[in-house]
């Protein structure tokens, strides 16, 4: 697991400006303790945020970690006014979003944009989503 460190105050109110639509409080509460992750050598990826004045990571700070890119400058097709892209499959090249709700859903980008699971929270989807990859890295040790 890759962890990225969290942003500031300033940061937060540039990314919630940035971002165009309200951020849900999970989401929002995320950030102040990690600004995204790399989950199992980036199976899932929970996309952080490039503040304006931090110098860019390339390795870190890709098309695939940057949350203003599929939500601003390429916004996704088809996603509701509210939702946000939060995270990325790299294996199955889906996404994650959380909706203005506070549910994440998971989601086909590639065909025809139906919905796969959904998650009743941003923190059950993260925690179910770790517990999956465990359990998937673990049969493949066996």
């Amino acid at each position: 697991m890759y962890v990225l460190p969290p942003l500031s105050e300033e940061e937060l109110q540039e990314f919630r400006e940035r971002i165009g639509r309200p951020v849900n409080h999970e989401l929002d509460n995320f950030y102040r303790f990690v600004n995204g992750i790399m989950i199992y050598s980036g199976a899932i990826r929970v996309l952080g945020y490039v503040p304006l004045k931090r110098k860019l990571i390339l390795q870190i700070y890709n098309y695939l970690s940057n949350i203003i890119i599929p939500n601003v400058s390429a916004r996704i097709k088809g996603l509701s006014d509210g939702a946000i892209i939060i995270g990325f499959y790299q294996a199955m090249g889906r996404y994650a979003s959380i909706e203005e709700n506070g549910c994440v859903v998971r989601f086909d980008a590639k065909g025809d944009g139906s919905l796969i699971q959904k998650w009743p929270s941003f923190e059950n989807w993260l925690s179910s989503e770790v517990i999956r990859l465990d359990s998937e890295q673990k049969m493949k040790v066996h």
